[in-house]
């Protein structure tokens, strides 16, 4: 789902809470500020297993397509009245639709095999950041941030139909414990720029 995203979110709800402004004109003061998202998404996961190191050898495809997921998600950012605050999101949510292509290529597989199996999954993700605003005015902030981010995927397929060729799943199948599933944890560091404006 972490390749060619299709995304549309939907507010869900935001309720911002901050303190006054300070006396100076400047945006010297605490704040927070919390909401929550709806995510619609949608993608497509290959991999490809060779039968050497040159990648010149198709041994296998796994082509994990037309992956739907629905996904909540919250988000929040906290402010100090020294320039610091803090800011991130986290989601949760089912893969609830999709169909897993398998193809296995001759000379390992004669002749060539292609099956279709359908599949559900979940995802979860999180990223928070600590930054530093420089400069504060009453309608300008600029500062810096460094962050922290995970997410985590996995797909299950069951079932299994036969396209071409080799008759791997004659006749079809609804339920298959050994089947392929897709795993993916990504984990990652940032640091950026940050100029919101109130």
């Amino acid at each position: 789902m972490t390749k060619q995203l299709v995304l549309m979110a939907l507010l869900a709800g935001c309720a911002p809470l901050s303190a006054a402004g300070a006396d100076d004109g400047t945006l010297d003061h605490a704040g927070l500020e919390l909401g929550g998202r709806y995510w619609y998404s949608t993608g497509r996961i290959g991999y490809g297993y060779y039968g050497d190191t040159t990648t010149s050898l198709l041994v296998s495809r796994l082509t994990y397509d037309q992956l739907t997921a629905n996904s909540g998600e919250i988000y929040a950012r906290g402010d100090t009245p020294w320039g610091i605050f803090i800011k991130g999101f986290a989601g949760l949510g089912a893969i609830a639709g999709g169909r897993l292509i398998d193809e296995d290529f001759p000379p390992v597989t004669f002749p060539y095999s292609e099956t279709s199996s359908t599949t559900s999954g979940s995802l979860s993700y999180a990223t928070v950041d600590l930054g530093y605003s420089v400069l504060r005015q009453p309608n300008f902030r600029l500062g810096g941030f460094a962050g922290y981010g995970r997410w985590n995927e996995n797909v299950t397929a069951s079932g299994c139909t036969q396209l071409a060729s080799y008759p791997i799943c004659q006749p079809p199948f609804t339920i298959q414990p050994s089947l392929p599933s897709s795993t993916k944890r990504t984990t990652g560091t940032c640091c950026g720029s940050a100029r919101p404006q109130t």
